[in-house]
């Protein structure tokens, strides 16, 4: 059963959209493009995807294209996500409300599953992950903690919150949320993250 929140609390309107997720989906999006898809080595492919990355690195429509993709994998599991949930995963702005359910670690799950088996892409997503570590990092080496706030942003902030105010705190719905939160640190650490040291 897939428990979801709605909040439109103002503590987290103020929530702002910083995101591995996106950046993530925006990478994934890149590579179904032709001029990706043609390549023949890791390099090339590499090359490609990270020049395709700089100019669509804040598009919402390539970022749309990586989760059609995702979903498409999921429904191969039979795993039912709803395409425009998956947009209030990876990306809000300020003075938004954001919806979130916790099918959003399996979400998480296909897509880190997607980038670390492809070279070319696991190589460009560290890169950036690096260059983005020392704004998440508390210490010179980032810790899970750390990379769990890096690659859910505001999402693992929201669920924070709200289950530390739910009223009955032992509800099956409290507990399947507690469990997601559980589940977005266990989805980091078995993707290989936290694995980088701040500048």
């Amino acid at each position: 059963m897939f428990y979801s929140v709605y909040d439109s609390a103002s503590s987290s309107k103020e929530l702002v959209d910083r995101n591995a997720l996106f950046m993530a989906l925006v990478i994934v999006g890149a590579s179904r493009s032709d001029e990706v898809l043609d390549c023949l080595t890791v390099n090339e492919r590499y090359t490609e995807l990270q020049k395709r990355y700089n100019i669509y690195k804040d598009s919402l429509g390539i970022c749309n294209r990586g989760i059609k993709y995702i979903c498409a994998l999921l429904q191969d599991k039979n795993i039912p996500i709803r395409k425009r949930k998956c947009m209030n995963y990876v990306y809000t702005k300020k003075g938004k409300w954001f919806y979130t359910d916790n099918s959003i670690t399996l979400f998480a799950k296909a897509l880190l599953q997607t980038i670390n088996t492809d070279e070319a892409m696991l190589k460009l997503f560290k890169e950036k992950l690096d260059q983005e570590c020392a704004n998440f990092a508390n210490n010179t080496i980032a810790s899970l903690e750390d990379c769990v706030q890096h690659l859910f942003g505001f999402q693992y902030e929201g669920l924070s919150r709200i289950v530390a105010e739910r009223k009955y705190p032992n509800s099956k719905k409290s507990i399947a949320l507690k469990r997601c939160l559980s589940s977005m640190d266990s989805v980091v650490q078995f993707a290989g993250y936290p694995g980088c040291k701040t500048k």
